[in-house]
């Protein structure tokens, strides 16, 4: 029988979710569903693509409609998420129909690019590539008896002391307080100005519920007490750590008030460390260097991308097919569509993909078209941070 891909109906919203909490081992897939469905209005049944057996679903993909972040500016894309099918349907070809369907539907709307988390065995079949690798920056916030000087504190910005030194009562110009409604239109600015940025990036809005996480007993959204900075929180005290999943700063001042105040709220809190998942062109992470942390690189696994529409990805006049990559009618590179994938949203740049061996310069004026994709292709630091509404 063949296998009918279609999207759901809103009637079928229950049966839906009914697919993803048989299909995941804990809850927490069923009560995103539940969140999304309640708060998120680009959740329309369309976006919702279901494979059916006698017109019954039983898989599921949601491709969430979003800006994303390309060379270019934002375009048209989705988040990828709540891939699932029923345990006993599974390995029958229903859930690959099901990916299949929803990016062929991105494709017809125009939305050219998919994020998502996944495995990284399963999902590049799809044409997902791993492009979003992540970085694990640790400062250490004490002992008492072993202060750390971070970056400015040679006088230069009084605010910046060593941990020993910090004063017992609160210091305004560094408070961090617990973020509220009220402060996501401040929150929504930082994050497009300094988060935004990066490829791969989600647009997102001012919608409060964005910037509530889920479970808000392991996660904060802390601000500045001026609204000049902000960090999304976790505190891990089985590893002493405070981890940063996100944080923006107006300025370099106040990225150092909020590296200290950082620092203060691991202090506090006990921890020892500070841990910022954030890209190493970051401001606070470039901070933490100079105050001696460390730093570890891993590469792209779980972090994915899917390109369905190369014409919104690439710079004017260059074309992608089957070869490789075209300026017009002249080819400039020979590469599959993985390596295109890397390129195109900066993961890897044209040096590095001409060491392996699927990559070439075409014969003939090879040094002319090197120097072309170095500057319309640069690399950068792909970076997906998942709003707090994910935690």
């Amino acid at each position: 029988m063949a296998i009918v891909t279609r999207a759901a109906r809103r009637d079928e919203f229950d049966a839906v979710r009914g697919i993803i909490a048989r299909a995941f081992p804990t809850h927490d897939e069923a009560r995103l569903w539940d969140a999304l469905v309640a708060h998120d209005p680009a959740l329309t049944p369309e976006c919702v693509r279901v494979a059916t057996i006698d017109t019954h679903p039983v898989a599921c993909v949601v491709a969430l409609p979003r800006e994303i972040r390309a060379r270019g500016g934002l375009v048209p894309g989705a988040i990828v998420t709540l891939v699932a099918c029923e345990p006993d349907r599974q390995r029958q070809g229903y859930g690959s129909a099901a990916m299949r369907d929803a990016l062929a539907w991105m494709a017809a709307r125009g939305r050219a690019l998919g994020v998502l988390y996944g495995h990284p065995t399963y999902y590049p079949r799809f044409g997902f590539v791993p492009v979003l690798p992540s970085w694990q920056t640790d400062l250490s916030v004490g002992p008492d008896d072993a202060p750390i000087t971070p970056p400015g504190a040679s006088g230069q910005d009084s605010t910046f002391q060593p941990i020993r030194e910090l004063p017992t009562a609160p210091v305004p110009a560094i408070a961090l307080l617990p973020a509220t409604d009220e402060h996501t239109p401040d929150l929504a600015r930082l994050y497009a100005a300094t988060i935004g940025p990066y490829p791969c990036a989600v647009a997102r809005g001012t919608d409060a519920w964005l910037w509530r996480p889920r479970d808000a007993d392991q996660h904060q959204v802390l601000v500045l007490a001026d609204r000049a900075g902000y960090a999304f929180v976790s505190p891990d005290a089985e590893e002493s750590t405070l981890t940063v999943h996100e944080a923006a700063a107006g300025d370099t001042s106040t990225a150092r008030r909020l590296l200290t105040a950082l620092q203060r709220e691991g202090h506090d809190r006990g921890l020892a460390h500070l841990r910022l998942t954030l890209p190493p062109d970051h401001i606070l992470a470039r901070l933490a260097r100079l105050a001696s942390a460390s730093q570890i690189y891993r590469p792209a696994t779980a972090g994915m991308a899917v390109i369905t529409r190369w014409d919104r990805l690439l710079p004017p006049r260059y074309q992608v097919d089957d070869e490789g990559i075209r300026f017009g009618w002249i080819r400039v590179l020979r590469a599959n569509r993985r390596h295109l994938t890397e390129l195109a949203l900066g993961y890897h740049g044209v040096d590095d993909l001409l060491l392996t061996p699927e990559c070439a310069l075409p014969d003939g004026d090879g040094a002319a078209h090197l120097t072309q994709l170095r500057d319309d292709f640069p690399p950068l630091f792909p970076h997906w941070s998942l709003a707090p509404f994910w935690f």
